[in-house]
């Protein structure tokens, strides 16, 4: 779930887009002319195959991740720990650098990460800061080298992909049809943990109104990857999930659910832009409110969070960028015996500057581009904090003990053959 969330489910839904649009358009969309598209293209997706595919670490850098993942909600004992580079007063920092090497991606440590230079080069920097009376922040960036697909690209290939969905409904093809037919590697990749059920986009008015339905099986992936289909037939059939975006004036612009292993999304387009979901159709904008939902069953209880806020600002070209902050309480799905002791622990990530979370492209200074991101989270330290921990850090060892080598070989084994159909077609 963890890969699958992340990079799975988009490859799919980029590739019916592509397939719906005329395959090689939203490719060529990625530059200035076809060969450049085709080049970001490659790029891109690469750089995302290696990125999240198969791993290997120092000896440090495992010993690190393992210790920042148990304490990542009760960070205090790690302010004494020996793996960082700066230890300045209440300030923890600890650099990390990556880099593709043969079939795997390279983790390790490094004091003072290099500027990155070659394509999938990344590096991370992350800080732990104690604000005393048991609150902490966390505060991470990472930078990863993109090569010729960077803001330029992303923003030119967010519009032709939805003008790919117009253009299907206007000629009212078969997304799927075409899917099949022109992405064969990318289908037969993805079709062992997803389906898709429906591509659907129907002109409406002035607008082409789209929905799409994803279905998680692993009756395929048991054959070929089986821990990482044991780990979501576990975890994943409980979870129940919701999103909307909604715009300035709170009019919504986008809903998805996820519930039973399957996905549903509905949106709306109008001239490559995203529209309201209700007339009158208005372009949606900056800035926007993500409002989301989490749950999944512990024993006899659900558990999550329900109206989990953000507000949203977004900016296209060269330095494309997408900014999320987390400054609204949510409401908690707690057991009622353990509400009153959780819900004023688990606030305080929301209360004051609140946590951020950030995406933008950047042009690197020798050539070529980058994506970072970065974020900041801050905890308070207390008993129940520390149960919250443990029980997520434990959801997290057992997908690393095992599945995790199986996903991410999914996740390169997708990509890589999404890039292959691509720069297969004419």
């Amino acid at each position: 779930m963890i890969r699958m969330s992340r990079a799975a489910a988009p490859t799919l839904l980029l590739a019916a887009a592509v397939a719906a649009g005329g395959c090689s358009g939203v490719r060529d969309a990625f530059g200035t002319d076809a060969a450049a598209g085709r080049q970001a293209a490659h790029d891109l997706l690469t750089v995302v195959g290696q990125r999240f595919g198969p791993t290997r670490s120092s000896d440090e850098h495992g010993t690190t991740r393992d210790l920042l993942l148990k304490h990542s909600f009760s960070p205090s004992p790690l302010m004494e720990a020996s793996f960082w580079h700066d230890r300045r007063g209440p300030l923890r920092r600890v650099g990390f650098v990556g880099a593709p090497a043969g079939t795997h991606y390279h983790f390790g440590l490094a004091a003072q990460p290099p500027a990155l230079s070659s394509l999938a080069s990344a590096r991370v920097e992350m800080k732990l800061t104690d604000a005393g009376g048991g609150a902490f922040v966390w505060e991470r960036r990472d930078e990863l080298a993109t090569g010729h697909f960077g803001g330029e690209s992303a923003s030119a290939g967010w519009s032709a992909l939805l003008r790919a969905l117009e253009g299907a409904a206007a000629r009212r093809e078969d997304a799927g049809l075409v899917l099949r037919r022109e992405l064969p590697r990318a289908r037969q990749a993805l079709g062992r943990a997803l389906t898709l059920h429906a591509l659907d986009a129907r002109r409406e008015g002035d607008t082409t109104a789209v929905s799409l339905a994803l279905e998680l099986s692993t009756a395929s992936l048991s054959a070929t990857h089986p821990r990482y289909a044991r780990f979501l037939e576990t975890y994943v059939p409980p979870m129940q999930a919701h999103a909307r975006g909604e715009d300035a004036a709170g009019r919504a612009f986008f809903e998805a659910e996820a519930e039973r292993m399957r996905l549903m999304l509905r949106f709306r387009v109008r001239d490559g832009r995203l529209v309201t979901l209700a007339a009158p159709h208005a372009p949606v904008g900056s800035p926007f409110r993500l409002v989301m939902g989490f749950s999944t069953k512990s024993g006899l209880f659900r558990v999550g969070v329900d109206d989990l806020s953000a507000r949203g600002e977004v900016a296209a070209g060269p330095r494309a960028r997408l900014d999320l902050a987390f400054r609204e309480k949510p409401r908690w799905r707690l057991p009622f015996f353990v509400k009153p002791f959780l819900r004023g622990p688990l606030d305080h990530s929301f209360t004051g500057e609140g946590s951020r979370l950030r995406f933008a492209f950047a042009p690197l200074p020798a050539g070529g581009h980058e994506v970072w991101r970065d974020y900041r989270f801050p905890v308070r330290e207390t008993w129940v904090t520390r149960f919250v921990g443990s029980m997520a850090s434990g959801t997290v060892q057992d997908f690393r003990n095992g599945a995790e080598p199986e996903a991410d070989a999914f996740v390169r084994e997708a990509f890589f053959a999404l890039r292959d159909d691509l720069l297969a077609l004419p």
